[in-house]
């Protein structure tokens, strides 16, 4: 199959048209742009985000594309492989911020069993059935707690989340180029500081969720 001098395939240009193209039915154009950068998207959720889902955040990538494409308007007369480029772009984007929002919300529900937890990643879910009421109470502690951690130490609050995340000690070394006895104390000293937070939190000076 030929290569155009863009660098793309024969194949791949008509796909680029054919996903960023107008008049073409939704459907469509999700197909093609999952064909285009569908293992892709995979490989960038899973090494971006470890913790996260990486299915069912690959999935929801064209859950949202299906839902979102018909406002993507390109400029047909570009060539093809600054159409391809945008497209990437836009679909990296996608995948990215929903990673980032399952992160968020992971770190709602689990991420008040940190300061508990002095392993080397999180701890086991609570089990139990006042577990709903616990973590809804954890989320709003948590969210509180976050904001004066990130305020005192933006580098407790990226520890914190990398271990409500599922991150090991090494994974965290990996991560922040740091040696085992630095990412140890980063992460005790993150520990406490978030529970130095939550304390602050039930003591009545942690401030509105």
């Amino acid at each position: 199959m030929g290569t155009p001098a863009g660098g793309l395939t024969a194949r791949e240009a008509v796909l680029v048209s054919v996903a960023a193209g107008q008049g073409v039915e939704v459907p469509v154009r999700v197909a093609a742009l999952h064909e285009l950068f569908g293992d892709a998207v995979r490989r960038y959720v899973a090494q971006r985000f470890g913790g996260a889902d990486v299915e069912a955040l690959a999935q929801e990538v064209w859950v949202r594309a299906m839902q979102a494409i018909g406002r993507y308007v390109d400029d047909e007369g570009d060539a093809v492989e600054r159409r391809h480029a945008r497209l990437r772009a836009w679909a990296y984007g996608t995948a990215h911020n929903l990673a980032v929002d399952d992160a968020r919300k992971r770190w709602l529900r689990r991420g008040w069993q940190v300061a508990l937890d002095e392993g080397d990643a999180v701890g086991a879910q609570v089990a139990g059935p006042d577990v709903v009421l616990a973590e809804r109470e954890g989320e709003r502690r948590v969210r509180v707690a976050m904001r004066r951690v990130r305020r005192d130490s933006p580098i407790a609050a990226e520890v914190l989340a990398m271990l409500a995340g599922g991150y090991s000690i090494g994974r965290i070394r990996a991560r922040l180029a740091v040696g085992r006895p630095r990412a140890t104390h980063l992460v005790a000293d993150a520990r406490a500081r978030l529970r130095r937070a939550l304390q602050a939190v039930d003591d009545g000076a942690g401030g509105s969720p």
